[in-house]
């Protein structure tokens, strides 16, 4: 009982909650349609143009919600990747997320920094592959992560449901339901046989 209790903390302390999850939400929805904008803008433009008023704030704004986002992610470290990591829980959905969101910080850097016709064309696809792809990798997250919540919390009342003395009398017999360290013993008494 107490590792299922135990779980069960972990899994509540994991959980974002409302205000955090929509915190999140607003950040990955405007970096999203910051990102689809700028596409749209960028490439309706001729090469020979510069890039019109448009397509530079949305590139800002992308950037700093990219920012905001990164420090979100962060303080998330502790209290949902590392308690889901412990839990063993939503661990496939949860690397690939983390790969996509390592693989649009490391290809943001290098559209600011990364030199060369190559290397910037290459984090260009990088970058827009990667954020093409973050929101089915996190649509997958969420899904999963809600299953396993959903599956911690029944496994925590079953339990619980177990560890209380259940009697059921039968004429003849009484059953005793009881739980010992997750293993479920049942003991049938029989009452002493009438005499004829």
């Amino acid at each position: 009982m107490k590792r299922a209790h135990t779980r069960s903390h972990l899994a509540a302390a994991m959980k974002l909650g409302a205000s955090r999850s929509k915190i999140f939400y607003v950040q990955a929805g405007g970096l999203l349609v910051s990102g689809l904008l700028w596409w749209v803008v960028h490439f309706m433009r001729g090469d020979a143009e510069l890039p019109g008023v448009l397509e530079l704030w949305t590139m800002k704004i992308h950037g700093a919600l990219a920012m905001s986002l990164l420090f979100f992610a962060g303080t998330m470290f502790f209290d949902h990747m590392v308690h889901a990591w412990q839990l063993g829980r939503n661990r496939r959905a949860g690397i690939g997320l983390a790969v996509c969101l390592g693989a649009l910080v490391v290809s943001g850097y290098g559209l600011y920094y990364f030199d060369g016709d190559v290397l910037r064309q290459a984090t260009e696809w990088m970058h827009w592959l990667s954020g093409a792809v973050a929101p089915a990798v996190l649509w997958w997250h969420i899904g999963a992560g809600r299953r396993s919540v959903r599956s911690i919390r029944d496994e925590v009342m079953h339990k619980h449901a177990l560890s209380r003395k259940v009697r059921l009398t039968e004429p003849g017999k009484t059953h005793v339901l009881r739980d010992t360290d997750g293993i479920v013993e049942r003991a049938a008494q029989k009452s002493s046989e009438r005499k004829p």
